[in-house]
């Protein structure tokens, strides 16, 4: 019969069957994993160190360099470059707008800048090459203060279709300054007409030698007419050399006479007037038409006028012989507008 006490205490593990390997197997078993691991290592390993090339690739970029002034834009040595954008013609009268750009990086400035005042502004002897060969000169370049980057050169009288123009060049300005003169006339009864003024120095070239300063190509003003009444004058006038210098006239006329308050006219600036406009930049011109108006605050007609008292500022732009080409690559040519 079985005993239940020993049932009861006996383990599990007192019935294990015998291990398969005996101890001297198992030290067998090992030594041989032991050689086949070390026979991997010698089995696998290089005859020689092999070096592992790394290519480090190092890209540099450089920022791409700005162009000095847009594509199709020539540089015209006055601080900026230019590209015609459109030409028409209005009547018999040529006109071609000119589109100025300034360098990268450039500060913003007044187009046509000459030192003379915000209101003096010029860059050069615009020149049109025509289909029939003719070389002319510009009458006049408009400036608009609302169009900071746009001259308009004016080729009046012309009488050419826009599609004749077959280049455009420039003469930069090389130097600018003003002269003053004053003149004395004798009046009479006003309205008076004046045709008698000798003619006005402009401007020479000054040049240092070794002799000492030598003057040359001096350039005159004529005042052909002068028209003057109480309230109004007008004067006509010519440049006599218009193929190197340009001129702007300022006038002012004092009516001289048995009076402490004689009446003065000065040169009319426009514009400045409530919902109007200032007065467009004056340009440098070959010939001109001055007015001038009464300034208010000065006397009344009730004197004898003697003499005209005249105060007459020229300023000029003296221009290079060199002439630069304007690019016509973009210029757009508009119907002709009667």
């Amino acid at each position: 019969m079985a005993d239940p006490l020993g049932e009861i205490l006996r383990s599990p593990l007192d019935e294990m069957p015998e291990p398969r390997f005996r101890s001297h197997e198992v030290l067998a078993v090992a030594i041989a994993l032991m050689l086949g691991i070390a026979t991997g290592w010698i089995a696998g390993a290089p005859d020689d160190p092999v070096a592992v090339a790394t290519t480090i690739t190092t890209t540099t970029t450089t920022p791409a360099e700005l162009p000095d002034l847009p594509p199709g834009f020539v540089d015209t040595g006055l601080g900026g470059g230019a590209s015609v954008s459109w030409i028409y013609t209005r009547g018999s009268d040529l006109l071609v707008g000119v589109a100025i750009a300034a360098p990268v990086d450039a500060p913003p400035t007044d187009v046509g800048a000459t030192g003379l005042g915000d209101n003096r502004r010029g860059m050069g002897i615009w020149t049109v090459h025509m289909s029939g060969g003719e070389r002319v000169d510009h009458t006049r370049e408009m400036f608009d203060a609302t169009a900071p980057g746009i001259v308009t050169v004016e080729f009046a009288g012309l009488g050419a279709p826009s599609g004749d123009v077959r280049s455009l060049t420039l003469r930069p300005v090389v130097g600018t300054g003003s002269r003053n003169h004053n003149v004395n006339m004798p009046i009479g009864d006003l309205p008076a007409r004046l045709t008698t003024i000798a003619p006005l120095e402009a401007t020479e070239l000054v040049e240092q030698t070794a002799t000492g300063v030598e003057r040359s190509n001096l350039t005159w003003v004529t005042i052909d007419r002068l028209t003057i009444d109480w309230t109004n004058a007008t004067a006509e006038w010519t440049l006599d050399d218009p193929g190197s210098v340009r001129a702007m006239l300022d006038m002012a006329v004092t009516l001289e006479g048995e009076t402490t308050n004689p009446v003065s006219l000065v040169a009319v600036s426009g514009g400045a007037a409530f919902l109007q406009r200032e007065a467009a930049p004056v340009s440098p011109t070959r010939s001109g038409v001055t007015m001038l108006k009464k300034q208010p605050g000065t006397g009344q007609a009730d004197y004898e006028p003697e003499s005209a008292e005249i105060a007459i500022t020229i300023s000029w732009l003296r221009y290079g012989p060199d002439a630069i080409e304007i690019p016509l690559e973009a210029a757009i040519l508009l119907d002709s507008l009667e």
